[in-house]
C-alpha cells in the first residue's frame, strides 16, 4: 500500500521528502524591466542554471544572513588603512572636495 500511495503522489507531482508529502511554494514575479531579466537570463547561462534556479540562488545570497569572520575583516581593514599611509589629506583638500561642483 505504501508504494501505491507513493506512486499516486510522485504522479501529482507532490516532491518527497524524509518520509512525508509536502508541496514547495511557488510565486509568480511580474513586471520584471526587460534589462534586470536579461541580465538574469545571462547570469543563469554562464553558471549553467535555469533562469528559476539562478532567482533562488540570488535570493538566498540576499536573504540568507552572512557569518563575518572577525579576524578577516581586520586583516582587510588593516590592509586598507596600509595603502593609504601614504596620502595626506589637509583640512583644505576638504574644503575644497565639499565646495567642488557647488559653484
Amino acid at each position: 500500500m505504501h508504494l501505491l500511495k507513493l506512486f499516486l503522489y510522485a504522479t501529482i507531482m507532490k516532491p518527497y521528502c524524509n518520509n512525508e508529502y509536502y508541496a514547495m511554494p511557488a510565486i509568480t514575479v511580474k513586471n520584471i524591466p526587460a534589462l534586470l531579466y536579461s541580465q538574469l537570463k545571462q547570469s543563469a547561462e554562464a553558471h549553467h542554471r535555469s533562469i528559476n534556479s539562478e532567482l533562488i540562488v540570488c535570493l538566498e545570497k540576499v536573504l540568507t544572513p552572512q557569518q563575518i569572520d572577525k579576524d578577516q575583516l581586520l586583516m582587510s581593514a588593516r590592509a586598507m588603512r596600509n595603502k593609504l599611509t601614504n596620502l595626506k589629506v589637509t583640512e583644505e583638500d576638504l574644503t575644497s572636495a565639499k565646495v567642488e561642483g557647488r559653484e
